[in-house]
């Protein structure tokens, strides 16, 4: 595959994990979405779990390529694990937005209610 289409791939999971979420499939409806989830439940809760599940597995992948590379990497490998560290820092602004954006406009609404 290529990076074009694993980035669409992954793209189009974290879509659907985030509508499963947020449509109480998964588990989301019985709380199984983690201990804070689960206390306060919510689909804002529910979402911040599975894009915090996300940014563990891309931290994951990022850390297995890092200690792979051993003491002499190549330019390619050091320019990969270069652009693997800018998806991840954008997935984590993104995430953090995504939360933040929600967040606010859910007290938004409640303030008009």
């Amino acid at each position: 595959m290529t990076e074009i289409s694993l980035t669409a791939t992954y793209a189009a999971n974290m879509q659907r994990a985030t509508l499963d979420a947020s449509q109480g499939t998964d588990g989301a409806r019985s709380g199984a979405g983690g201990a804070l989830s689960s206390k306060y439940g919510g689909f804002l809760m529910t979402i911040a779990k599975v894009l915090g599940d996300k940014l563990d597995e891309m931290s994951k992948d990022l850390q297995d390529f890092a200690d792979k590379l051993g003491k002499e990497p190549t330019a390619s490998e050091t320019t990969e694990l270069s652009g693997m560290s800018q998806m991840f820092q954008m997935f984590m602004n993104n995430a953090s937005t995504v939360i933040k954006s929600l967040g606010e406009a859910n007290a938004g609404m409640a303030r008009k209610q």
